[in-house]
């Protein structure tokens, strides 16, 4: 089927469907983004019944082949202005091929015939092809399916070109040249396909572009002098967004972003080993939910990190429920949000707002007026902010975003230097409403960047000047009391875990627990903390053969104390790494990592629960 004629078949009609998820049907099959004239088109590729074919055009996109390349055959009936269909009658619609030629104005001359202007189209060059694939006929040519483009007579001819079949095209092409090898299907960007089908078809050359799709800026003959590369349809790129390997897997070392649902939910984000900006999510008491959001929202994010939120104000306008997960991106900082459909919705911070692109050690943190922010460092370590405001008007309820560079704005217009910091940030808010965002430098002082209500503008401090904190390493993790009680807990050189807190009318102090209760030196790096419902204090961290220890006190307890988690729940993997702390307002506590064999992993309990262990990457459900 390189240009041979299509038989004459009936088929049912083509209805107009726009699926808006690109999340494939199963985790095992790959995802490419075909970026076109009209959009993003997006295949999952059938790796189990066709995985010679699959390799064969996954070679073709990892080159960059296809990029630039224009669909050079359309067999389709509605035409507008040519052969318009009647709404709601039968359609013939048959195949949009591609994959093989680059327009290229210095490249082989277009015969044309007489309607046309010689050489008209100024030239093209073919796509250098790999050798042909043997052919994996299996699933029928169904609508929406992608397959392989082959000579008449040769099964195993098929090289770079590919079409879409555009109806059930089953009955022709199963059963012709050993069958056509469907290695792939359109799970996302219909409608991109269904604007192509819109457009005209004209014959060129009496030749391979006898049936050439121009896009509405041709200008057809005999006004036109030539044919120009805005014409043509054309594959702007081909890339992979979504890998079994790496789909799902996370990307060490950024921690996993938590953020407690209602009552007991647990919402959990972040950036896996390909880019993607994965959610974990609570669907029922013992039920999981695991998808990769910016493929639900047809918009892969190529995430370094994400941090995760749920918002009390939720539905927002649109519907959908109050999972928000945030993404450090290369292009800006993406917002994904439940759809109320099933699916998700992207939005660019950085472009709705012109900020500037969050690079690393990014934290979220919610102002006392329910005011969400979400800070990091640019490339150049300045300090960025967004904050996101929830406005209701007339029954509708949105967020609205503005960014600030608080490095410039506010701290070298007063003369003030942005800390250099290493490692993780950390944030916290006060009980009077003071914003701190909290870090390390190089020499383990601990810095904060903060505002509070008695001034419009924000400072910063080396809290270790001001507190005599020890030198800590490998990062800060804050915790309040609901008492005012600002603390700040960290492993120092030796690995012993300290705290340094302040409550009103108190001077700053510190205080080692490690050598208070002769406990576990912790490793650097993985402290976490958390507050229960009921004001107990948790810090969480491995010590040094990676077990998970919690030092812990609750109201009536005289002292802290420090258990071993693993100690109560056998037959475990613990995390490694980077872990996250979370409490719930119904009481459930999580304890969440990356095991050592790349699993998302977590500790829990409730009150008149034990503490049991969950692999959440083996019970979750994909999709």
């Amino acid at each position: 089927m390189r240009n041979d004629s299509s038989s004459s078949v009936v088929f049912d009609t083509l209805e107009h469907r726009v699926l808006l998820s690109a999340v494939p049907t199963d985790p095992a099959y790959p995802v490419v983004e075909l970026d076109t004239t009209y959009g993003s088109i997006f295949l999952e590729l059938y790796t189990d019944t066709a995985p010679a074919t699959v390799d064969n055009f996954l070679g073709y996109v990892n080159r960059g082949d296809y990029d630039g390349t224009f669909f050079h055959r359309a067999v389709i009936d509605s035409i507008p202005g040519v052969n318009d269909p009647v709404p709601g009658s039968t359609s013939s619609d048959f195949i949009i091929q591609g994959g093989a030629f680059r327009y290229d104005a210095n490249g082989t001359s277009f015969l044309t015939p007489q309607q046309f202007p010689p050489n008209g189209l100024r030239g093209y060059t073919a796509v250098t092809t790999q050798d042909p694939v043997v052919n994996e006929f299996s699933r029928s040519n169904l609508r929406w399916t992608v397959a392989m483009a082959k000579l008449g007579d040769d099964p195993n001819s098929a090289t770079d070109q590919f079409f879409f079949n555009l109806n059930d095209n089953s009955a022709n092409l199963d059963n012709q040249n050993g069958g056509f090898t469907v290695f792939a299907c359109i799970i996302a960007g219909q409608d991109v396909v269904e604007e192509m089908v819109s457009q005209r078809v004209f014959n060129v050359d009496n030749g391979l572009f006898s049936d050439l799709i121009f896009t509405e800026s041709f200008v057809a003959p005999p006004a036109t002098t030539e044919i120009r590369a805005q014409d043509l349809i054309t594959i702007n790129s081909a890339r992979q967004v979504y890998t079994p390997e790496g789909g799902l897997t996370p990307e060490r070392p950024a921690p996993i972003g938590g953020a407690a649902g209602s009552a007991n939910g647990l919402v959990l984000g972040y950036a896996s080993v390909g880019g993607g900006t994965v959610v974990i999510e609570q669907t029922g008491a013992d039920t999981f939910s695991i998808t990769d959001a910016g493929l639900a929202a047809e918009s892969p994010t190529n995430a370094n990190q994400v941090v995760a939120w749920f918002d009390s104000n939720a539905p927002l306008s649109g519907g959908g429920g109050g999972t928000r997960l945030f993404a450090a991106t290369g292009a800006g900082l993406v917002m994904l949000s439940p759809d109320g459909q099933g699916d998700y919705d992207a939005l660019n911070l950085s472009t709705t707002t012109g900020g500037e692109t969050i690079a690393s050690s990014m934290t979220r943190f919610v102002g006392i007026g329910g005011t969400v922010f979400i800070a990091g460092l640019s490339s150049d370590g300045d300090m960025l902010l967004y904050a996101g405001t929830t406005t209701t008007s007339n029954g509708a309820t949105t967020l609205n975003w503005t960014f600030a560079n608080l490095s410039t704005q506010d701290l070298e217009t007063r003369g003030l230097t942005t800390p250099a910091f290493v490692g993780s940030l950390s944030s916290y808010v006060t009980p009077w409403g003071g914003l701190n965002i909290a870090g390390l430098d190089a020499d383990g002082d601990i810095h904060t960047v903060w505002t509070s209500n008695a001034f419009n503008f924000w400072t910063t401090n080396n809290l270790s000047d001001i507190t005599g904190a020890p030198v800590l390493t490998g990062g800060l993790s804050p915790y309040l009391t609901s008492w005012g009680g600002i603390n700040l807990a960290g492993a120092d050189q030796s690995g012993d875990l300290t705290t340094t807190w302040w409550v009103p009318g108190g001077e700053w102090s510190t205080f080692n627990l490690t050598a208070s209760l002769d406990g576990p030196q912790l490793q650097a790096s993985t402290t976490t903390t958390y507050v229960t419902s009921w004001n107990g204090l948790n810090i969480v961290g491995l010590d040094t053969e990676g077990e998970v220890i919690v030092y812990w006190w609750a109201p009536g307890q005289t002292s802290w104390t420090a258990s071993a988690l693993g100690a109560a729940i056998a037959s475990d993997t613990p995390p490694t790494g980077a872990i996250t702390g979370i409490s719930a307002p119904g009481g459930r506590t999580s304890v969440v990592g990356i095991n050592n064999m790349d699993e998302v992993v977590r500790y829990t309990w409730a009150p008149g629960d034990t503490w049991r262990f969950e692999n959440l990457s083996d019970i979750a459900q994909f999709g």
